[in-house]
Parts: structure tokens; C-alpha cells; sequence
């Protein structure tokens, strides 16, 4: 610091260099810094010094505000990018789908022309690839630059992203980044992208990349596990259904059908996905309760007297009761339970009437009763279809729905061969979750925001 005495008198030297009238020159004017230095007192000199390190410092942190403020706008928009891809990774509950929401986001990240994230399956073969565009259902279609960093991925498993030129020297304008997709316990899919190599090589562009693919892994892995899940209980919902068909030799694929015609009559009547869903489990159930059936009945080649008939009824409240014990299924309870009632109330095993009468049951009874009026029995011959669509539309308003029924009698007979051969091919697919809204029907003991 400079004391009060010396201080002016260095501005009264630094006045006195001033033409009469007008402002004194700039100090970081370089040429009349240049005189002064030159021309001036030690005091002048040390103070010029000293102004030019306070213009240098005030310049500097000039320099270092205008990058913070480049660094929080960039930060911001690497938040909304991340905000945007994980809101819609979080709306996405099928493996294909999330993988195709992150090839789409990382090429955008990238600024590339190609993107594929591959699934491998437990071996390392790739199991699926998917693009931006859809999937790529030929695996020999992939680059082979990609395939090569796939394989390397796979079995090095590296943190930092992988680069490769284009094999052609001739397409060298773009570079192959790939990366992995995992959680701590599995590598859930390969990032590959073809971008230009400003982003490829530029460390906030790869920085981004990366945290997408951290939140896409979370959802990959939320949604194969859920597929496991729904996969188990579609399986368990199979094998009950083989199980009490196993009991009784005369109705063998009733429940496949039942649920076929179900499914056939909901598409006719416009019924929302989740009632599909719902018939297509709760048909496959409809008859679980025949396991509490002694089989002196369920086996009975004859008519069943009244009562081994009140016995028989009971099939429906035991079901209902089986399908009670696992909260994951209740939401078929309906079907099971109301698949007997009547329009007219004089069904079982509640009475129930009208619309009383889940919408997804009536449309189960109408199937369930077309199948056991069109399958032979060893006392009776099976209906031709015209004839017993006929005879559904007689009992239309007594014992089925009438609204249901019109659209059940305009159906032709070979959409109902079309629809068993759907359930079949349905049946014996490795992939049974694509029609099944599962989370929908799923007891995740929290509250709903919607049915």
C-alpha cells in the first residue's frame, strides 16, 4: 500500500502529464504506458506496474466468470437432456422399448447417423439389437466395426468408451464410441454409435453419454426383471390351467378356447387392452376351481343329476377363493368367480344381474358357453358354430348380455378356427408378454393414480 503523501503525488505527476481540459489517458494504453514508464518517477513506474496487475487480475477473473457462467449453462443443458431421457426411459416397462428409447437418445447426444444398443444373452452371443429406427432383426447387417467393439465390450467389460475408425479409409469421417450398458451385477446391453469425432473424442459429449446409459441400464434391469416376473406368472397361470384340464378327458383345450372366443368377442366389442389382458388370464383360469370337483362327477360320462350339479356349482366361489391366495391375480377374480352368472340374475354363484355383472365375465360366459354347446360330449353330439351362435343370440337379455351378443352373432365361423390357432401359436411363443398388460393387473400394495 502506498501512504496518503506518496499516493498524491504520484496522481499530481500523472495530472500534470495531462493535456489541460481533457481526461487523463488510460493506463492500459500501451503507448502512453510506454512514456510514462519511460519518462516517469520510480513512484510513477511502480504505480502503472501495479495498475497493470489489477487490470491483468480484473481481466482474469473476467475470463473465469464468463466460463462459470458457460459451465452452469452447460450443466444446464446436460440436465435437460438427462431429465428428458430419463423421463422417458421411466415410462418404458418392455426391454425392447427401453433399449429402443436409448439408441434414439444417445444419437442425439452424439449428433450421429447410426446407433445400436445389443443384448447379449448370458453366453455373450447377442441375443437382440436395437436401433433408433427399430430393431435390426439380422445380426449380419451390423457393421463390422460394431460387431468387433461388441465383442470386445463383452468380454473386457471396460469402463471408458471404446473408439474404432471406419475399416473403409474412404469413410473415415466419422468414428465407431462404444460403450457398455450395466448395473453392478450385469452388463445389460452395448452402446455403439457412429458419430462425427468432435463429439466422439470431446469429453462432455462422452460424459453424457455415459450418465444416460447409467439410468439406462437401471431401467433395462427393471424391466427384465419385471418380464421374469410376469414371465413366471403367465407360466403358473399355463400349468394350473393344464393341470385341472388333465382331470377331465372330456373338455380337453376348453380353457384354451374359452379364453380364444373371449378374446375374439373383446376385440369385436372394442374392449380396452387391460379387459384383454385380463380375459386372456382369467380364461386360462375360469375353471381352477374344478380341482375341489371329486371326479366321480368331473368324469362323469352322463348329465349330472341336481345334485351333483350344486357341486359342480360350486367351482366358481373355490376358484375365486384359489386365485384370492395370490394378490398378483386378483384382478382375474372377476372372470373366475362370474363366468356363470346371468343377465337375468339367475346364475351363480352371487345372483348377480345385468351390468352387476363385471363386463369381462359376461363376455367369459358367452365364450364359455359357445365352446360347450360346439365340443362333443360322450352323451351328445357338438353344435355346428352357426347353429349355436343362433342359440346365443336367442338367449340374448336373459341369460347373456344383449349388447355383447350382437357382436358375438356377426362374428364368422372362421375367425373362430383364426383365433384358437392365435391362442396356440400364443401358448407355445417364447415371448407371451407383448399382449399382457401385466402391470395393470400387478398388487403392488401402493395406492393407484389410476385403474
Amino acid at each position: 500500500m502506498f501512504h496518503d503523501g506518496k499516493f498524491a503525488r504520484m496522481s499530481h505527476d500523472l495530472s500534470a502529464r495531462s493535456p489541460a481540459g481533457t481526461a487523463s489517458p488510460l493506463i492500459g494504453d500501451p503507448e502512453y504506458t510506454g512514456r510514462l514508464v519511460s519518462g516517469g518517477s520510480p513512484d510513477t513506474r511502480e504505480l502503472v506496474s501495479t495498475v497493470e496487475r489489477l487490470t491483468e487480475q480484473v481481466n482474469s477473473l473476467e475470463t473465469q466468470q464468463l466460463n462459470f457462467i458457460q459451465a452452469d449453462i452447460q450443466h444446464l443443458r446436460e440436465l435437460a437432456v438427462l431429465n428428458r431421457a430419463a423421463d422417458a426411459l421411466g415410462q418404458r416397462r418392455n426391454f425392447a422399448q427401453v433399449m429402443l428409447e436409448t439408441a434414439s437418445e444417445a444419437l442425439a447426444i452424439m449428433q450421429g447417423t447410426s446407433a445400436w444398443i445389443i443384448e447379449p444373452d448370458a453366453s455373450g452371443k447377442i441375443r437382440a439389437i436395437q436401433t433408433a429406427h427399430g430393431p435390426l432383426t439380422d445380426p449380419s447387417k451390423l457393421p463390422l466395426e460394431a460387431r468387433d467393439l461388441y465383442d470386445r465390450v463383452v468380454q473386457e467389460k471396460p469402463n471408458d468408451p471404446l473408439i474404432l475408425p471406419h475399416y473403409d479409409p474412404e469413410a473415415c469421417d466419422k468414428l465407431f464410441v462404444a460403450q457398455k450398458v450395466a448395473t453392478g451385477k450385469h452388463l445389460m446391453s452395448v452402446a455403439i454409435i457412429y458419430a462425427p469425432p468432435e463429439t466422439v473424442t470431446d469429453s462432455h459429449h462422452i460424459r453424457l453419454l455415459q450418465s444416460l446409459l447409467q439410468q439406462a441400464a437401471i431401467a433395462c434391469e427393471n424391466a427384465r426383471l419385471f418380464e421374469t416376473l410376469s414371465g413366471m406368472i403367465v407360466d403358473v397361470v399355463i400349468a394350473m390351467a393344464l393341470a385341472i384340464e388333465s382331470r377331465d378327458p372330456y373338455t380337453g383345450g376348453h380353457v384354451m378356447r374359452v379364453t380364444a372366443y373371449s378374446l375374439l368377442l373383446a376385440n369385436a366389442a372394442g374392449l380396452s387392452d387391460s379387459d384383454k389382458s385380463i380375459l386372456r388370464l382369467g380364461g386360462l383360469l375360469h375353471d381352477i376351481g374344478k380341482v375341489a370337483v371329486p371326479d366321480a362327477i368331473l368324469r362323469k360320462p352322463d348329465k349330472l343329476n341336481d345334485a351333483e350339479f350344486e357341486i359342480m356349482k360350486a367351482h366358481a366361489s373355490v376358484g375365486h377363493q384359489i386365485i384370492s391366495e395370490i394378490p398378483q391375480l386378483m384382478w382375474v377374480g372377476s372372470v373366475v368367480r362370474s363366468h356363470h352368472e346371468r343377465w337375468d340374475g339367475a346364475g351363480y354363484p352371487d345372483g348377480l344381474s345385468g351390468e352387476r355383472i363385471p363386463l369381462v365375465a359376461r363376455v367369459a360366459a358367452i365364450a364359455d358357453m359357445f365352446d360347450a354347446m360346439t365340443s362333443d360330449r360322450p352323451y351328445r353330439k357338438g353344435m355346428a358354430f352357426d347353429v349355436a351362435q343362433k342359440e346365443i343370440a336367442r338367449c340374448a337379455g336373459t341369460q347373456f348380455d344383449g349388447n355383447l351378443t350382437r357382436y358375438f352373432v356377426d362374428l364368422a365361423p372362421e375367425t373362430f378356427a383364426l383365433a384358437n390357432l392365435h391362442m396356440r401359436k400364443w401358448r407355445e411363443s417364447g415371448n407371451r408378454l407383448g399382449t399382457l398388460g401385466i402391470i395393470d393387473m400387478l398388487d403392488l400394495n401402493l395406492p393407484r393414480i389410476s385403474s
